[in-house]
């Protein structure tokens, strides 16, 4: 594990110690400046936290804060214990819409029937959305967030019927939400919950376990690619789109990294959170409601092989033959290099290097290893491997140049 020096964390100490009760486990205060800082928990366990946040979208360092806070300062347990995915769901809210068969007659004597919404219900926070799914706090044995996930859409289905329909969207609370979060539904004193908000802020965590020092720095829009387009947000062409999401190439991976805002990514990305980066700048808003690469498949449409345009996303796997413990990926089509269909996407390990440990956003093909850049000229280095997506969905979003007819035509 690499852990952070006290020349790093001193200035959080300095600003901080006097407001969490719990920071005196977090900083080495005896023994000198070139002691290592003991973490929260094991490596092992905020990679859970970051897997299990991952899929549901929640932010995995506030999430495992809090849970820090709970387990050493109000002696609930041990943090090595805690299922990540009952504290991620506290930062969730459960969407599902009711649709309804309407048949209309036609003056020609013809029929035709079409899906209505018939109305919409929240289930906010982790017993509401567990109830959902017949689950509870106390009994919860999946430890798999897409696992649950695909739990929570079979049960919509399972109360769907042939002329009554309901879908589910996990979505996330806003950041300005954290707080009251933090002291509603985790039930964190004020000043426990304004120090995790504060920690949080300060990327505690990541810089605590060495993932922020791989972010790039310099003007926000540089690279080894270009600076992003002069867009206008809601109003993008398909060509554009790409051309936002090559102007962070080479940006570096960490599962569980989210940065649905405008401007630079805050931090890593993983694969999901790289195409919400993406379709937030293009668009003002994430594919599903900020959830991981599952929540992404079940709010798209399937497309055909023959339909893909470049923007529509692509999956490795249907969310329902993922293995536990294993995450699926998603990516956004480009078109064709070499007469192979290609991709931009954030990938993990696979994709490394020295300076990108984690894995980075590149250009792939279906098969064999690329460094064209069709979508900013040039070539890039090092190579990316190539990645056998081939599960295609196309986002609920409005290209500029395409109406209504073509959008009909092209799915």
């Amino acid at each position: 594990m690499k852990h952070a020096k006290w020349g790093i964390i001193s200035f959080f100490a300095g600003v901080l110690i006097f407001i969490l009760p719990f920071l005196a486990l977090m900083f080495f205060i005896a023994g000198g400046g070139g002691e290592p800082v003991p973490v929260p928990a094991t490596e092992a366990k905020a990679f859970e936290y970051q897997y299990a946040c991952s899929e549901l979208g929640a932010p995995w360092d506030i999430v495992m804060l809090a849970d820090v806070i709970r387990a050493y300062s109000e002696k609930e347990g041990e943090i090595e214990d805690y299922n990540p995915i009952i504290t991620g769901l506290e930062f969730c809210k459960l969407k599902e819409e009711k649709y309804i068969l309407v048949t209309h007659e036609n003056d020609d004597g013809t029929s035709d029937s079409e899906w209505e919404l018939d109305g919409v219900k929240y289930y906010e926070a982790a017993d509401a959305i567990l109830a959902y799914a017949g689950q509870d706090k106390e009994t919860l044995s999946y430890r798999d967030a897409s696992q649950f996930i695909v739990l929570l859409q079979n049960t919509a289905e399972k109360k769907s019927s042939s002329n009554v329909k309901y879908e589910v969207t996990l979505e996330n609370y806003l950041e300005t939400e954290y707080e009251v979060i933090l002291e509603q539904y985790i039930g964190l004193e004020e000043a426990d919950m304004k120090g995790v908000v504060e920690l949080y802020e300060a990327r505690y965590l990541p810089q605590l376990y060495g993932y922020d020092e791989f972010i790039p720095t310099g003007p926000v829009w540089s690279g080894n690619t270009g600076e992003m387009p002069d867009i206008v947000v809601g109003d993008v062409t398909r060509q554009e789109l790409l051309e936002v999401a090559a102007s962070i190439m080479d940006w570096p991976y960490l599962l569980g990294g989210k940065s649905a805002r405008p401007g630079a990514p805050t931090g890593a990305l993983d694969c999901s959170g790289y195409v919400d980066w993406v379709y937030y700048q293009c668009f003002g808003k994430t594919i599903a409601g900020g959830g991981g690469s599952i929540a992404q498949f079940y709010n798209t449409d399937p497309i055909s092989e023959g339909e893909l345009l470049p923007g529509d996303l692509v999956f490795l796997h249907d969310p329902k033959d993922v293995p536990a413990g294993r995450y699926n990926h998603v990516g956004i089509y480009i078109g064709e290099i070499g007469g192979q269909k290609a991709w931009i996407h954030c990938g993990g390990s696979g994709y490394k290097y020295d300076a990108r440990p984690n894995g980075r956003v590149g250009i792939s093909v279906y098969s064999g290893s690329n460094d064209i850049n069709p979508i900013l000229g040039g070539k890039f280095s090092p190579p990316m491997n190539g990645c056998k997506f081939k599960y295609y969905r196309r986002a609920r979003v409005q290209f500029a140049g395409e109406g209504e007819e073509d959008d009909e035509d092209a799915s």
